[in-house]
């Protein structure tokens, strides 16, 4: 599962957007930050935001949190200091709210979140207040454990400081012996960069601390510019701290100038404390001036005797709840040695070992990074796998791959032209399972062998050949021996025994020594592998009778020996030997009959660590995400494969179409499948680059789409766009100047007619300046009306409501009452299938009459009595 999400904007960001100048930075905004809160799922409980909100993006995302279903455990909006004030304190009231207690029942959607950045905000010192206020305030509500608010221009900290003394004597006042149930959950505290220097709110946080009022755990000072001299008061109360505290492990003072006088009597007063610390570390790096040698070693001693001290602590207390059902909560020495052994002999041998080796042995308190991964495109994500793989290519590449490599081929059409001559769709394939399949197997096996995934094409097949590879995995439809290669324009490219022959032919080495061939009539194309040439070929029928269990446990256990090193005829007797059920047994056929296939393919290919290995790189031509990348279809996107197929067409021909249709239809969602069959197959379909997607608002002015689009706000006079800087930004746009897929969704949401004629003037403009190479699809109800603009014809596809059997399938999918499992939905379609022909329009109409909206409220407002009955017709 995704556990974390970061988003970043960085030169890496610009460079994988290839983005020229500041607007183009990949800004979130509002209408994309709702869209990410809304589809993230539950399992979500870390998300980064690092300069990337703006304030319209905040609110919205401020807003939609409300919404969320899941908890947060970490949260970080950093070096975002463009953001208002009054955002960050309505994201503050998510948090808790200081005027309520919890008492009240109240929940907040952010009350169970334990660590927050907000670092590089400049937030100052008031709004920095109030955030300290609420977590400090325990009957808040607020459970937050770590705050960052380092460089947010606290300075003097007037406000800060009187939330510390409220703080303080809020504690004071509380019962004897109840001290510790009022301390405030907050453990980590990051104060760097806020030039403290300048008041007294350092002095006030340490003395809280020397107190043992305050229970941080950890405290950052670091780059504040503090100055302090031997008898200076900073002096004084630090020599305080270090001589009574019992809680503070680990204390940052890093680039500041604390004299050498300042320092030695710092560790002289800690050296002859006749009180245990619990300070394991102390920091000075470049201070000013640098730590002598001495200075160094006396540390040393000092932080290694206060960890033994915490060490002892850890296994006094450890012994102490040896047995207890429950486990009390321990500090960061549970982390440290919670895998070791609770024997005296291993305690003796921990406790040498940190001792001997200084300062840098325990991490730093047990800091949270929020922000990881440190390196982020567009969207980084965090999962529960050690490794997260991308589809592609999985290997070095130096032009030869050599004999250690599989290439997959996935054949995914979307038409053919039966005996008559009509289109009829493909089946849908889902290549989902068997990739993750591939990639699995091959962590397993931990081999050095390329992996490469790619749309089957007849150019796929030959670079597959040219670059030696030894076994080629088809996936798809066959029919009659041909294998439906795809066209690159949505259709098939049936390729034969002698077309094969004709591709082998054309290059000058062996084909590949082994053809994995996983389709409906498997056998009869794998004999055209056979007859082309190819040594050995594995058929593994996908049909009714084979169930998908089987299919793929026989693929896993047939490629787990073959990467093993294992022979292909041994490789597929133990893949048979996987298939639990005899009677399946006989749909896997190894060609040609009789021959001998006692050939190891990858006997001498070397083991490795882990796979793949971290300097492989992918080959496969992928479209970069972006803020104007388009949504993926919905989940139950069904029946439209010949409407994908005469879209395709017609933008392949034309540079402007327009998709119309009734409400509900499913406008937005054909094309958001085209979208993403364009962005799968960059290579194949090469007359599109890249893809924007805009959506339009309910009742936006076009000036708002000019600005998702263009970045140029505020080009109006009296309600007049400038179009002189449309064409300016048109122009200086490189997505314009290259081969661009540009989509407008539900233009009929534009508030005024004369919206609609400022996007008919958009696009003249568009046609008119060195956009030769885009395409256009708007979607509304109603095409533009326009024969031509700027002399590109307006092309129209009208979107038909879904036939029966697909109306059906949906229904199924969504209908509340059958779906709990496959099993379920299988019967309920099979009982809608099998009614009379004069009783399927009344059906038809019952079910939503093909309309995708209506099918989904008919299936979820459908009572059981209702359902009944219409079952009861067949």
């Amino acid at each position: 599962l995704i556990r974390g999400i970061s988003f970043t904007r960085d030169e890496y960001w610009r460079s994988v957007w290839k983005l020229e100048d500041e607007d183009d930075a990949g800004l979130l905004v509002a209408d994309q930050i709702a869209k990410l809160v809304e589809s993230l799922p539950s399992s979500i409980s870390s998300i980064t935001f690092d300069n990337t909100l703006n304030d319209e993006g905040f609110a919205t995302f401020v807003a939609r949190l409300k919404m969320f279903q899941g908890s947060f455990h970490s949260m970080a909006v950093k070096n975002s200091p463009e953001l208002g004030a009054k955002l960050w304190h309505k994201f503050l009231d998510l948090v808790c709210e200081s005027t309520k207690r919890i008492s009240s029942l109240e929940a907040y959607p952010l009350q169970s979140l334990k660590v927050l950045d907000i670092s590089g905000n400049y937030l100052g010192d008031v709004t920095c207040s109030l955030v300290l206020k609420r977590a400090l305030d325990k009957e808040s509500g607020c459970s937050l454990e770590y705050l960052d608010m380092s460089q947010n221009a606290i300075r003097e900290g007037s406000f800060v400081a009187k939330v510390l003394n409220q703080y303080r004597q809020d504690t004071k006042c509380s019962i004897f012996g109840m001290m510790d149930n009022r301390k405030a959950p907050l453990a980590y505290l990051s104060l760097a960069s806020n030039q403290l220097n300048v008041g007294n709110l350092a002095l006030e946080l340490i003395a809280l601390l020397e107190s043992g009022l305050l229970g941080l755990k950890s405290l950052d000072l670091s780059d504040n510019s503090f100055k302090c001299q031997e008898n200076h008061k900073f002096t004084n109360v630090l020599l305080g701290l270090l001589a009574k505290n019992t809680r503070l492990q680990h204390l940052n003072l890093s680039n500041n100038e604390f004299s050498s006088e300042c320092i030695d009597r710092v560790l002289d007063g800690w050296k002859c404390a006749d009180f245990d610390s619990s300070l394991a570390f102390l920091r000075f790096e470049n201070n000013v001036p640098p730590l002598s040698d001495s200075q160094q070693r006396l540390m040393n001693e000092c932080v290694r005797v206060s960890r033994a001290f915490i060490l002892q602590r850890y296994f006094h207390d450890l012994d102490r709840r040896k047995g207890k059902e429950i486990v009390e909560d321990v500090d960061f020495e549970d982390d440290l040695l919670e895998t070791h052994s609770r024997s005296d002999s291993t305690r003796a041998s921990i406790t040498r070992s940190v001792m001997k080796e200084g300062n840098s042995t325990l991490p730093q308190g047990g800091h949270h990074d929020v922000s990881e991964p440190k390196r982020s495109s567009d969207v980084s994500v965090c999962s529960d796998s050690s490794s997260s793989i991308s589809e592609g290519t999985f290997g070095e590449f130096d032009g030869v791959m050599g004999k250690h490599s599989i290439t997959v081929l996935h054949s995914a059409p979307l038409v053919f032209k039966s005996s008559d001559k009509k289109l009829e769709a493909f089946a849908k394939l889902d290549f989902d399972k068997e990739m993750e399949l591939f990639l699995q197997c091959f962590k397993e096996t931990r081999r050095d062998i390329h992996l490469l995934f790619d749309n089957a094409t007849s150019k796929a097949l030959l670079k597959a050949m040219d670059r030696r590879c030894s076994c080629v995995h088809y996936s798809g439809h066959s029919y009659n021996g041909h294998l439906p290669f795809e066209d690159g324009k949505g259709g098939p490219n049936w390729l034969g025994v002698q077309q094969l022959r004709d591709l082998i032919k054309r290059t000058k080495g062996e084909p590949f020594k082994l053809a994995f061939v996983s389709a409906c009539d498997s056998e009869h194309a794998g004999n055209t592998f056979v007859h082309a040439g190819v040594p050995h070929v594995v058929c593994c029928q996908q049909d009714s009778e084979v169930k998908d269990s089987a299919a793929l446990e026989f693929t896993h256990q047939f490629y787990f020996s073959l990467t093993l090193g294992h022979t292909v005829q041994d490789s597929f007797e133990q893949g048979c030997r996987a298939v639990r059920a005899a009677t399946e047994k006989g749909k896997f056929i190894l060609l040609p009959r009789g021959a001998a296939h006692d050939t190891s393919l990858f006997a001498d290919a070397k083991p490795v660590p882990k796979w793949p290995p971290p300097t492989r790189k992918s080959l496969r031509h992928t479209t970069h995400h972006s803020p104007w990348s388009p949504p993926n279809p919905p989940l139950y996107f069904l029946g439209r494969e010949i409407d994908m197929y005469h879209l395709l067409d017609a933008l392949l021909a034309n540079r402007l179409v327009t998709v119309t249709g009734e409400d509900g239809i499913g406008k937005s969602s054909l094309v958001r499948g085209v979208c993403q069959y364009i962005s799968e197959r960059k290579v194949s379909i090469n007359a599109i680059d890249c893809i924007m997607y805009v959506e339009v608002k309910q009742c936006s002015r076009i000036s708002s789409v000019l600005w998702d689009l263009l970045r140029i706000r505020n080009k109006t006079i009296d309600g007049i766009i400038d179009w002189d800087s449309v064409r300016c930004a048109i122009c200086n746009k490189r997505r314009f100047n290259r081969k661009t897929l540009l989509v407008i969704d539900r233009i009929d949401r534009l508030a005024e007619s004369s919206d609609r004629n400022g996007l008919i003037m958009f696009l003249r403009v568009l046609f008119e300046e060195k956009a030769r190479k885009v395409k256009v699809i708007l979607t509304g109800r109603t095409p533009l009306g326009e024969r031509s603009i700027a002399g590109v014809p307006e092309r129209h596809h009208y979107v038909e409501p879904l036939n029966y059997e697909s109306t059906v399938k949906l229904f199924c999918n969504f209908c509340k009452f059958d779906r709990q499992t496959p099993g379920d939905r299988r019967r309920l379609r099979s009982q809608l299938f099998s009614i009379n022909e004069n009783k399927v329009e009344g059906v038809y109409r019952a079910l939503g009459n093909g309309v995708p909206k209506e099918i989904e409220e008919t299936a979820w407002s459908i009572s059981p009595e209702e359902l009944h009955a219409l079952v009861s017709v067949t």
